[in-house]
């Protein structure tokens, strides 16, 4: 299949009149087989669903931390939990969720040997539901896709909409450190011990509450409304 794919797509991509992918990595790999310029078109964030700051309130009585969506193999989870498990040591306000997760079949198989206190996995939920657990959350964790270039999945951009600070760990020093840099809203620990030192300062601070919003610098440039302006510019230039 994957063959007869690939002869289909090569002949789709050599027909067209516009070629747009999501990523400059991706873009020269494509450019590169058919010899002709290939756009880039990044994912971006909706301006509607950026969240009041009145609408923003952290939780008072848990420290969440939560990762939305589906975890996939590469991505290294058990990295956090590790830390997470020290971290959490004699703590009974502290919570990571796992958002929606529970839907891959797998993810029982793959914490067999992890400590699951203070760890909830949830099944999917509706988009109000997900949309009320972001927002008490302390952070948003991102994790990388290992051996994988150019892949920030739309989950980074989501996550811009709820103004809390986005930890990343490992660091993909790739797109995602990028944008979370240049948006000033992310948390990149170096190693285990820089993350259990972010974590600790983190829980200081809510526990102190001190803990707020983070307003996301340079939002236009991430924006859906931004990339439909490029989208168009490139249509109008097949006229």
């Amino acid at each position: 299949m994957k063959f007869l794919e690939k002869r289909s797509e090569f002949k789709w991509l050599q027909n067209s009149d516009l070629v747009i992918t999501t990523c400059n990595y991706f873009a020269k790999r494509i450019a590169s087989h058919l010899d002709r310029t290939v756009n880039v078109i990044e994912h971006g964030v909706s301006v509607q669903s950026l969240s009041p700051a009145n609408t923003c309130a952290i939780d008072k009585e848990m420290f969440i931390i939560v990762y939305g969506g589906t975890l996939y193999s590469n991505q290294p989870v058990e990295r956090f939990l590790k830390v997470w498990s020290v971290f959490k040591s004699g703590k009974s306000d502290v919570e990571f969720i796992l958002l929606g997760s529970k839907m891959d079949v797998s993810i029982e198989d793959r914490f067999q040997s992890v400590d699951m206190t203070s760890v909830s996995i949830t099944e999917r939920l509706s988009k109000e539901r997900s949309d009320i657990i972001q927002k008490k959350s302390a952070m948003l964790l991102l994790l990388p896709y290992i051996g994988m270039k150019g892949w920030p999945s739309s989950k980074l951009y989501h996550y811009l909409a709820y103004k809390r600070p986005i930890l990343i760990y490992p660091n993909d020093h790739d797109i995602m450190d990028k944008v979370l840099l240049d948006t000033e809203t992310g948390i990149i620990p170096k190693d285990d011990s820089d993350l259990l030192s972010t974590l600790e300062a983190q829980y200081l601070f809510w526990k102190k509450g001190e803990l707020a919003a983070v307003e996301p610098k340079n939002i236009s440039r991430y924006t859906q409304r931004s990339r439909a302006e490029i989208l168009a510019k490139n249509i109008n230039k097949l006229n």
